[in-house]
């Protein structure tokens, strides 16, 4: 597969209840929780990029299936996530969060 939303539905449709990636990529939501690799040997499993030092775990709300992914992947594709108290947090504000880890 050679673009990104060709990789994307295929790590995505096997663990959602949606059949296209549109509707697929609703069900899912950044937990808040992040592994600091220290080194850039990390892959994203939505998308397959290398290099990532920073892996961001995301659950779907229907099928509770989680991948670690990079904040790229988290920000393409507006996931939205929680905070500390358990609120889910628009795309915006994951977006913000994100860019502000060391």
């Amino acid at each position: 597969m050679s673009n990104w939303a060709e990789r994307a539905s295929a790590a995505l449709l096997p663990h959602s209840i949606a059949p296209t990636l549109g509707v697929a990529i609703r069900e899912w939501f950044y937990t808040g929780n992040f592994l600091d690799l220290e080194t850039n040997d990390g892959v994203c499993e939505l998308c397959g990029q290398q290099d990532l030092r920073y892996h961001f775990e995301i659950e779907n709300r229907q099928t509770q299936a989680d991948l670690l992914v990079g904040s790229e992947c988290i920000k393409r594709f507006d996931i939205g996530g929680v905070d500390e108290m358990g609120n889910r947090l628009d795309a915006a504000t994951t977006g913000k969060l994100v860019d502000v880890l060391p």
